[in-house]
């Protein structure tokens, strides 16, 4: 299209190839030109406005931008912070004994545990989420089931084993567990 004549306006240009203009597309393209350079606006909605994100010179680059910056369940960077007082004392105990040993403790059952330096709480990045039997059969080829008993057969505490599979269900990426934060209704307090 480059060199192509066209009408534009401060909005978008025309580019007829000799067809005929609607006189109202006409009247509201008050310029004319050639076609010098396409660039492909990229725009994205939230909470129900457009934004302007960026131009980029090709369809493909516009497409994988698009492709980066969205995901499949349609959701990122998605954090809990939760009260440890949703952990029995069990829990807690296997957090702190995991994480002490290690920086940054990967288990290998689609969650890693960290410490978090300047609180009192233990990080926790869950992997594959959501964790439905149709994600992880996709991802890891088994239902969720199968990786709740590796989790159970791994010594992971029940309880701790059932905030992470809520979590996950809610695409949960990053679950703080700090003595200090909200205790969430409807979820299951122990005392301590």
């Amino acid at each position: 299209m480059q060199l192509f004549p066209c009408l534009f306006n401060d909005e978008f240009a025309l580019i007829s190839e000799g067809q005929s203009i609607p006189d109202e597309l006409d009247k509201r393209c008050q310029s004319t030109g050639l076609v010098r350079q396409i660039i492909y606006a990229v725009m994205g909605e939230m909470l129900n406005e457009r934004h302007y994100l960026g131009d980029l010179y090709s369809l493909e680059e516009a497409q994988a931008m698009a492709h980066r910056l969205s995901f499949e369940t349609g959701h990122y960077s998605r954090a809990w912070e939760i009260s440890t007082a949703h952990l029995p004392e069990e829990s807690m105990l296997y957090l702190e004994e995991w994480v002490s040993h290690f920086a940054l403790r990967q288990t290998g059952l689609l969650f890693e545990l960290f410490t978090l330096p300047d609180c009192c709480g233990i990080g926790c990045k869950l992997i594959g989420t959501p964790w439905t039997d149709e994600n992880l059969l996709n991802i890891e080829g088994n239902r969720y089931s199968s990786l709740r008993q590796e989790q159970l057969d791994a010594g992971t505490p029940e309880a701790l084993v059932n905030v992470l599979y809520l979590a996950a269900l809610a695409d949960v990426r990053l679950l703080i567990f700090d003595p200090d934060a909200a205790v969430l209704d409807g979820l299951a307090i122990f005392d301590e």
